[in-house]
């Protein structure tokens, strides 16, 4: 669902500051494009809660709320220091002596919090911290990262004194002392020698039980539904539980006829089953590109600039909330991935490139931010395989920092449940060998054996964000703001000019002998940078003029919009 903020102060009188406030946020965080459900606000003594477009998924125990679906039958999740249950969630549970902010074993949905002497404050918000303190203290590490990689970062924030909470964790604020402790549940990686035969039907049956722990009303629910191995897995464990979901695919219009792509193979997929399936093409939906950007950004908080499956505006999540969709679900996973022979590519795959890596760049030292260092999870632990590492990043960077922040921008429109997260699936392939991993081995086959026989998909659907970044209208947009004052107040005038200098835009309304004749001209530049990165032996490290254009325009902007946010509890202050 939505946001969710959770506040305890030490003074109860100090807490009926909060309410007005709480209702002055829901209308800052919700969407533009949609009429958003009333929030749920309570305040009960020094506790004060939110839950902003909320629907009958939430789950509500006195001062307890649970965001997100538990794959447990009758457990009391709401009591404190109890044991959390299994789920995708993120949970916020309290007592007269105790609060806590628990996550899932990934932290597949983001808490964010704030403690000072008078106030404790969790969210799934920064935005809604940084409104309710009145203050924003940007911290510009973060610069760096999404720079480089596209993300925050591995746990930072844009406020210095906002805290991310890391998977598998209960951060407890004792209410007496005022103190805040953390416990995080470790469960290593741990190969476990079975029988032939016995790894697929272990996990198997724990895919089975998870799935049919989902107790909602899946009329409601929707399989977004690709040509790939994940989503079509959680869609055959949801028929054979006997479930009927509906199912949808997006991707630009001429892939509807493109054969054995996302398109092509999903509607087979629905079709083989014999259900409702609906294709939403991205690029029937031609809103402005500042309207694009604007909802990407507020939605998403600017935590990641994987922005390809947006360019509608949202239009997709709008149709799918005032149809009155419960949820989705999802088919992120941690089977596995592709093999890896070195170091280098296993970080390059999963996006961890360092901005010094980028050695036609000027250094960040020349540019005057901040330096950027590399935390212990991006490098391999002694004697651990690539394989093993290849995994147990994706787990603690990819999920936790990534698809946290990919479902972040659906969660105001539709709940989202990650089954294939589930703990006991999460701890199960932890004690798979390399070899049923790699390739996601053992996932696909047990997907081949409960799924049609229909071919994978050879190609996606939504194309790439290169060719929206390309077209004439975003890159002038990029360009021009970040000649803006605005953006040279954010980052280094030399980096910015360095970035809209080199943008390449896409010209089709020039004949194609203009276009040939004006890539020429460029052809010697490019050829001259590109030689230089494979002569260094980066050539896999640059992401593209256009792609920095996007990340340093998503710096600017979302530390704007929180500067806005900071401002409004002094202009609330001043008008009281």
């Amino acid at each position: 669902m939505a946001k969710a903020v959770y506040i305890c102060t030490r003074d109860a009188a100090k807490a009926k500051r909060y309410g007005p406030l709480l209702e002055v946020l829901a209308a800052r965080l919700a969407p533009d494009n949609i009429t958003p459900r009333p929030p749920l606000i309570q305040k009960d003594g020094a506790i004060a809660l939110a839950v902003y477009s909320p629907n009958e998924t939430i789950l509500t125990h006195q001062n307890s709320i649970c965001l997100g679906p538990i794959y447990e039958q009758n457990v009391e999740w709401w009591r404190t220091s109890s044991e959390p249950p299994d789920g995708t969630y993120a949970m916020f549970r309290s007592d007269a002596g105790r609060v806590e902010a628990v996550t899932d074993t990934l932290a597949s949905r983001t808490i964010w919090y704030y403690h000072d002497k008078e106030v404790f404050i969790a969210s799934t918000s920064q935005r809604a911290i940084v409104f309710l303190t009145g203050r924003f203290d940007f911290d510009r590490s973060v610069i760096p990262w999404m720079l480089s990689t596209g993300t925050l970062g591995c746990g930072l924030s844009w406020d210095k004194s906002i805290h991310w909470l890391p998977g598998d964790s209960i951060l407890a604020l004792d209410r007496k002392s005022w103190r805040t402790s953390l416990t995080t549940r470790t469960h290593p990686f741990s190969s476990v020698d079975r029988p032939p035969g016995h790894h697929e039907s272990l996990l198997l049956d724990v895919l089975q039980e998870t799935i049919g722990a989902h107790d909602h009303d899946l009329e409601r629910w929707i399989v977004p539904l690709s040509g790939g191995v994940d989503s079509r897995g959680v869609l055959s464990l949801l028929v054979r539980n006997g479930a009927r979901p509906h199912t949808l695919t997006w991707g630009l219009l001429h892939s509807m006829g493109r054969e054995g792509n996302d398109a092509s193979i999903a509607r087979e997929i629905a079709s083989y089953y014999d259900l409702k399936h609906t294709y939403h093409a991205l690029d029937v939906h031609k809103p402005p590109v500042e309207v694009v950007f604007d909802r990407f950004i507020k939605q998403g908080e600017g935590r990641i600039d994987e922005i390809a499956g947006y360019v509608d505006g949202f239009a997709i999540w709008k149709h799918l909330h005032d149809s009155e969709v419960a949820g989705i679900f999802r088919g992120d996973e941690v089977f596995g991935y592709p093999l890896m022979t070195s170091i280098e590519k296993v970080l390059r795959y999963h996006g961890q490139v360092l901005w010094n890596d980028f050695t036609t760049m000027r250094s960040l030292e020349e540019l005057g931010l901040p330096p950027q260092e590399a935390p212990d999870i991006l490098r391999p632990r002694p004697g651990e395989s690539l394989s093993l590492w290849r995994d147990r990043l994706c787990q603690a960077v990819d999920v936790q920092f990534a698809l946290s922040a990919l479902n972040d921008l659906k969660l105001s429109y539709v709940e989202v449940a990650n089954p294939l997260l589930a703990r006991r699936i999460v701890y199960l392939v932890r004690t798979l060998p390399d070899e049923e991993r790699d390739e996601k081995r053992l996932w696909t086959k047990i997907v081949r054996s409960i799924g049609p026989k229909i071919d994978f998909a050879e190609h996606d659907a939504i194309g790439t964000i290169g060719g929206f970044l390309r077209s004439p209208a975003t890159a002038e947009f990029l360009q021009d703001e970040l000649s803006s004052h605005t953006a040279a107040s954010v980052l280094p005038s030399a980096l910015l000019d360095d970035i809209v200098a080199n943008m390449y835009v896409e010209a089709p309304d020039r004949s194609r002998k203009v276009r040939y004749c004006t890539a020429a001209r460029a052809f010697p530049r490019r050829v001259h940078n590109k030689l230089s990165r494979v002569l260094r032996g980066t050539e896999s490290y640059f992401v593209g003029y256009n792609r920095l254009a996007l990340r340093a325009f998503i710096i600017c902007r979302a530390t704007q919009l929180l500067h806005e946010d900071a401002a409004v509890v002094s202009s609330i202050t001043e008008a009281d």
